[in-house]
């Protein structure tokens, strides 16, 4: 069996323990990206795969991730806050700029880059999930779809957490975060024709039902994320479970106060984010341990 597609949850700073897992698998020879023809994904997956695409080599990956200053690129100290009353997000097309165009130069691509080029270039086929704001539905972009639309601009599209980031206006329409819709686009996956169950592998958040303390919410953050976890645990709709190959993720609560504030670690916490992908590689580890050594028993 060869794993052709990827199906890759989201779930911001949960790309951290994507990354992990995929790093794993392919250092124990299970997965191979040169073998990858598709990809789905959302959200902060699809930020994490880009950067993976891109740098390719698994060491450089994990100096990049280590030492790319997220904390200055997605500023959410209390100055910022006060943009919201000029302002549709804190954060807004720059985020991107800085994450994706070096890795884009080095690559020998234009910072401009369409998604149908980089496809063509990275020899794939892409599928985003985006929310449309205006016509609240949810859109699958792709090279097919929408060849002409800006790389980056597909990925602030699935990624742009209300707030946080700012929505794209593209044609006339508001987009924002797919994951208002789905955690993960298992249901497409396995719905494309042209895709060989036994072939895709799917990493998926496993969500945390634990009852957030409500007298812990105290200010306006703190109600903020206690409305996303209520959100991302009732999402609209299901993902399917008839995938051959799941990769159940450990889900990173960054939203539970009934702890420490787990999202402001991952931007300003060189240890939080080492802790996510050790989190991702003890999760593939259990995967091979199922999938390779059951077979070998």
């Amino acid at each position: 069996m060869t794993i052709k597609t990827l199906c890759i949850c989201g779930g911001g700073p949960n790309m951290l323990i994507v990354y992990g897992g995929l790093k794993r698998l392919c250092e124990e020879k299970y997965l191979e990206l040169d073998n990858i023809e598709n990809i789905y994904s959302l959200s902060g997956g699809t930020i994490i795969i880009v950067i993976i695409l891109l740098i390719k080599n698994w060491n450089d990956i994990d100096n990049y991730i280590e030492n790319c200053p997220w904390g200055e690129y997605l500023d959410i100290s209390i100055d910022k806050l006060f943009k919201l009353y000029t302002e549709t997000g804190i954060c807004g097309d720059f985020v991107y700029k800085k994450i994706f165009d070096s890795l884009l130069v080095m690559n020998n691509l234009d910072t401009e880059i369409t998604l149908h080029d980089f496809c063509t270039t990275m020899k794939i086929n892409f599928y985003v999930g985006v929310t449309c704001l205006t016509d609240y539905n949810f859109v699958l972009i792709s090279n097919f779809s929408h060849p002409d639309i800006k790389l980056k601009t597909a990925i602030q599209m699935t990624s742009a957490l209300p707030l946080l980031i700012k929505p794209v206006i593209y044609e006339d329409k508001m987009y924002i975060d797919g994951g208002f819709f789905y955690n993960c686009l298992s249901n497409f996956c396995i719905n494309n024709k042209d895709i060989n169950n036994s072939e895709i592998l799917c990493l998926r958040n496993n969500l945390n039902k634990e009852k957030i303390n409500v007298n812990r919410i105290e200010c306006f953050i703190d109600y903020l994320s206690y409305l996303f976890n209520i959100v991302l645990n009732n999402i609209r709709y299901k993902e399917v479970d008839s995938i051959e190959n799941i990769l159940y993720l450990k889900y990173y609560d960054y939203f539970n106060y009934n702890t420490d504030n787990k999202l402001l670690k991952f931007f300003t916490c060189k240890k939080t984010r080492a802790e996510l992908i050790k989190n991702g590689e003890d999760c593939a580890d259990l995967y091979l341990l199922y999938k390779v050594g059951a077979k070998n028993l």
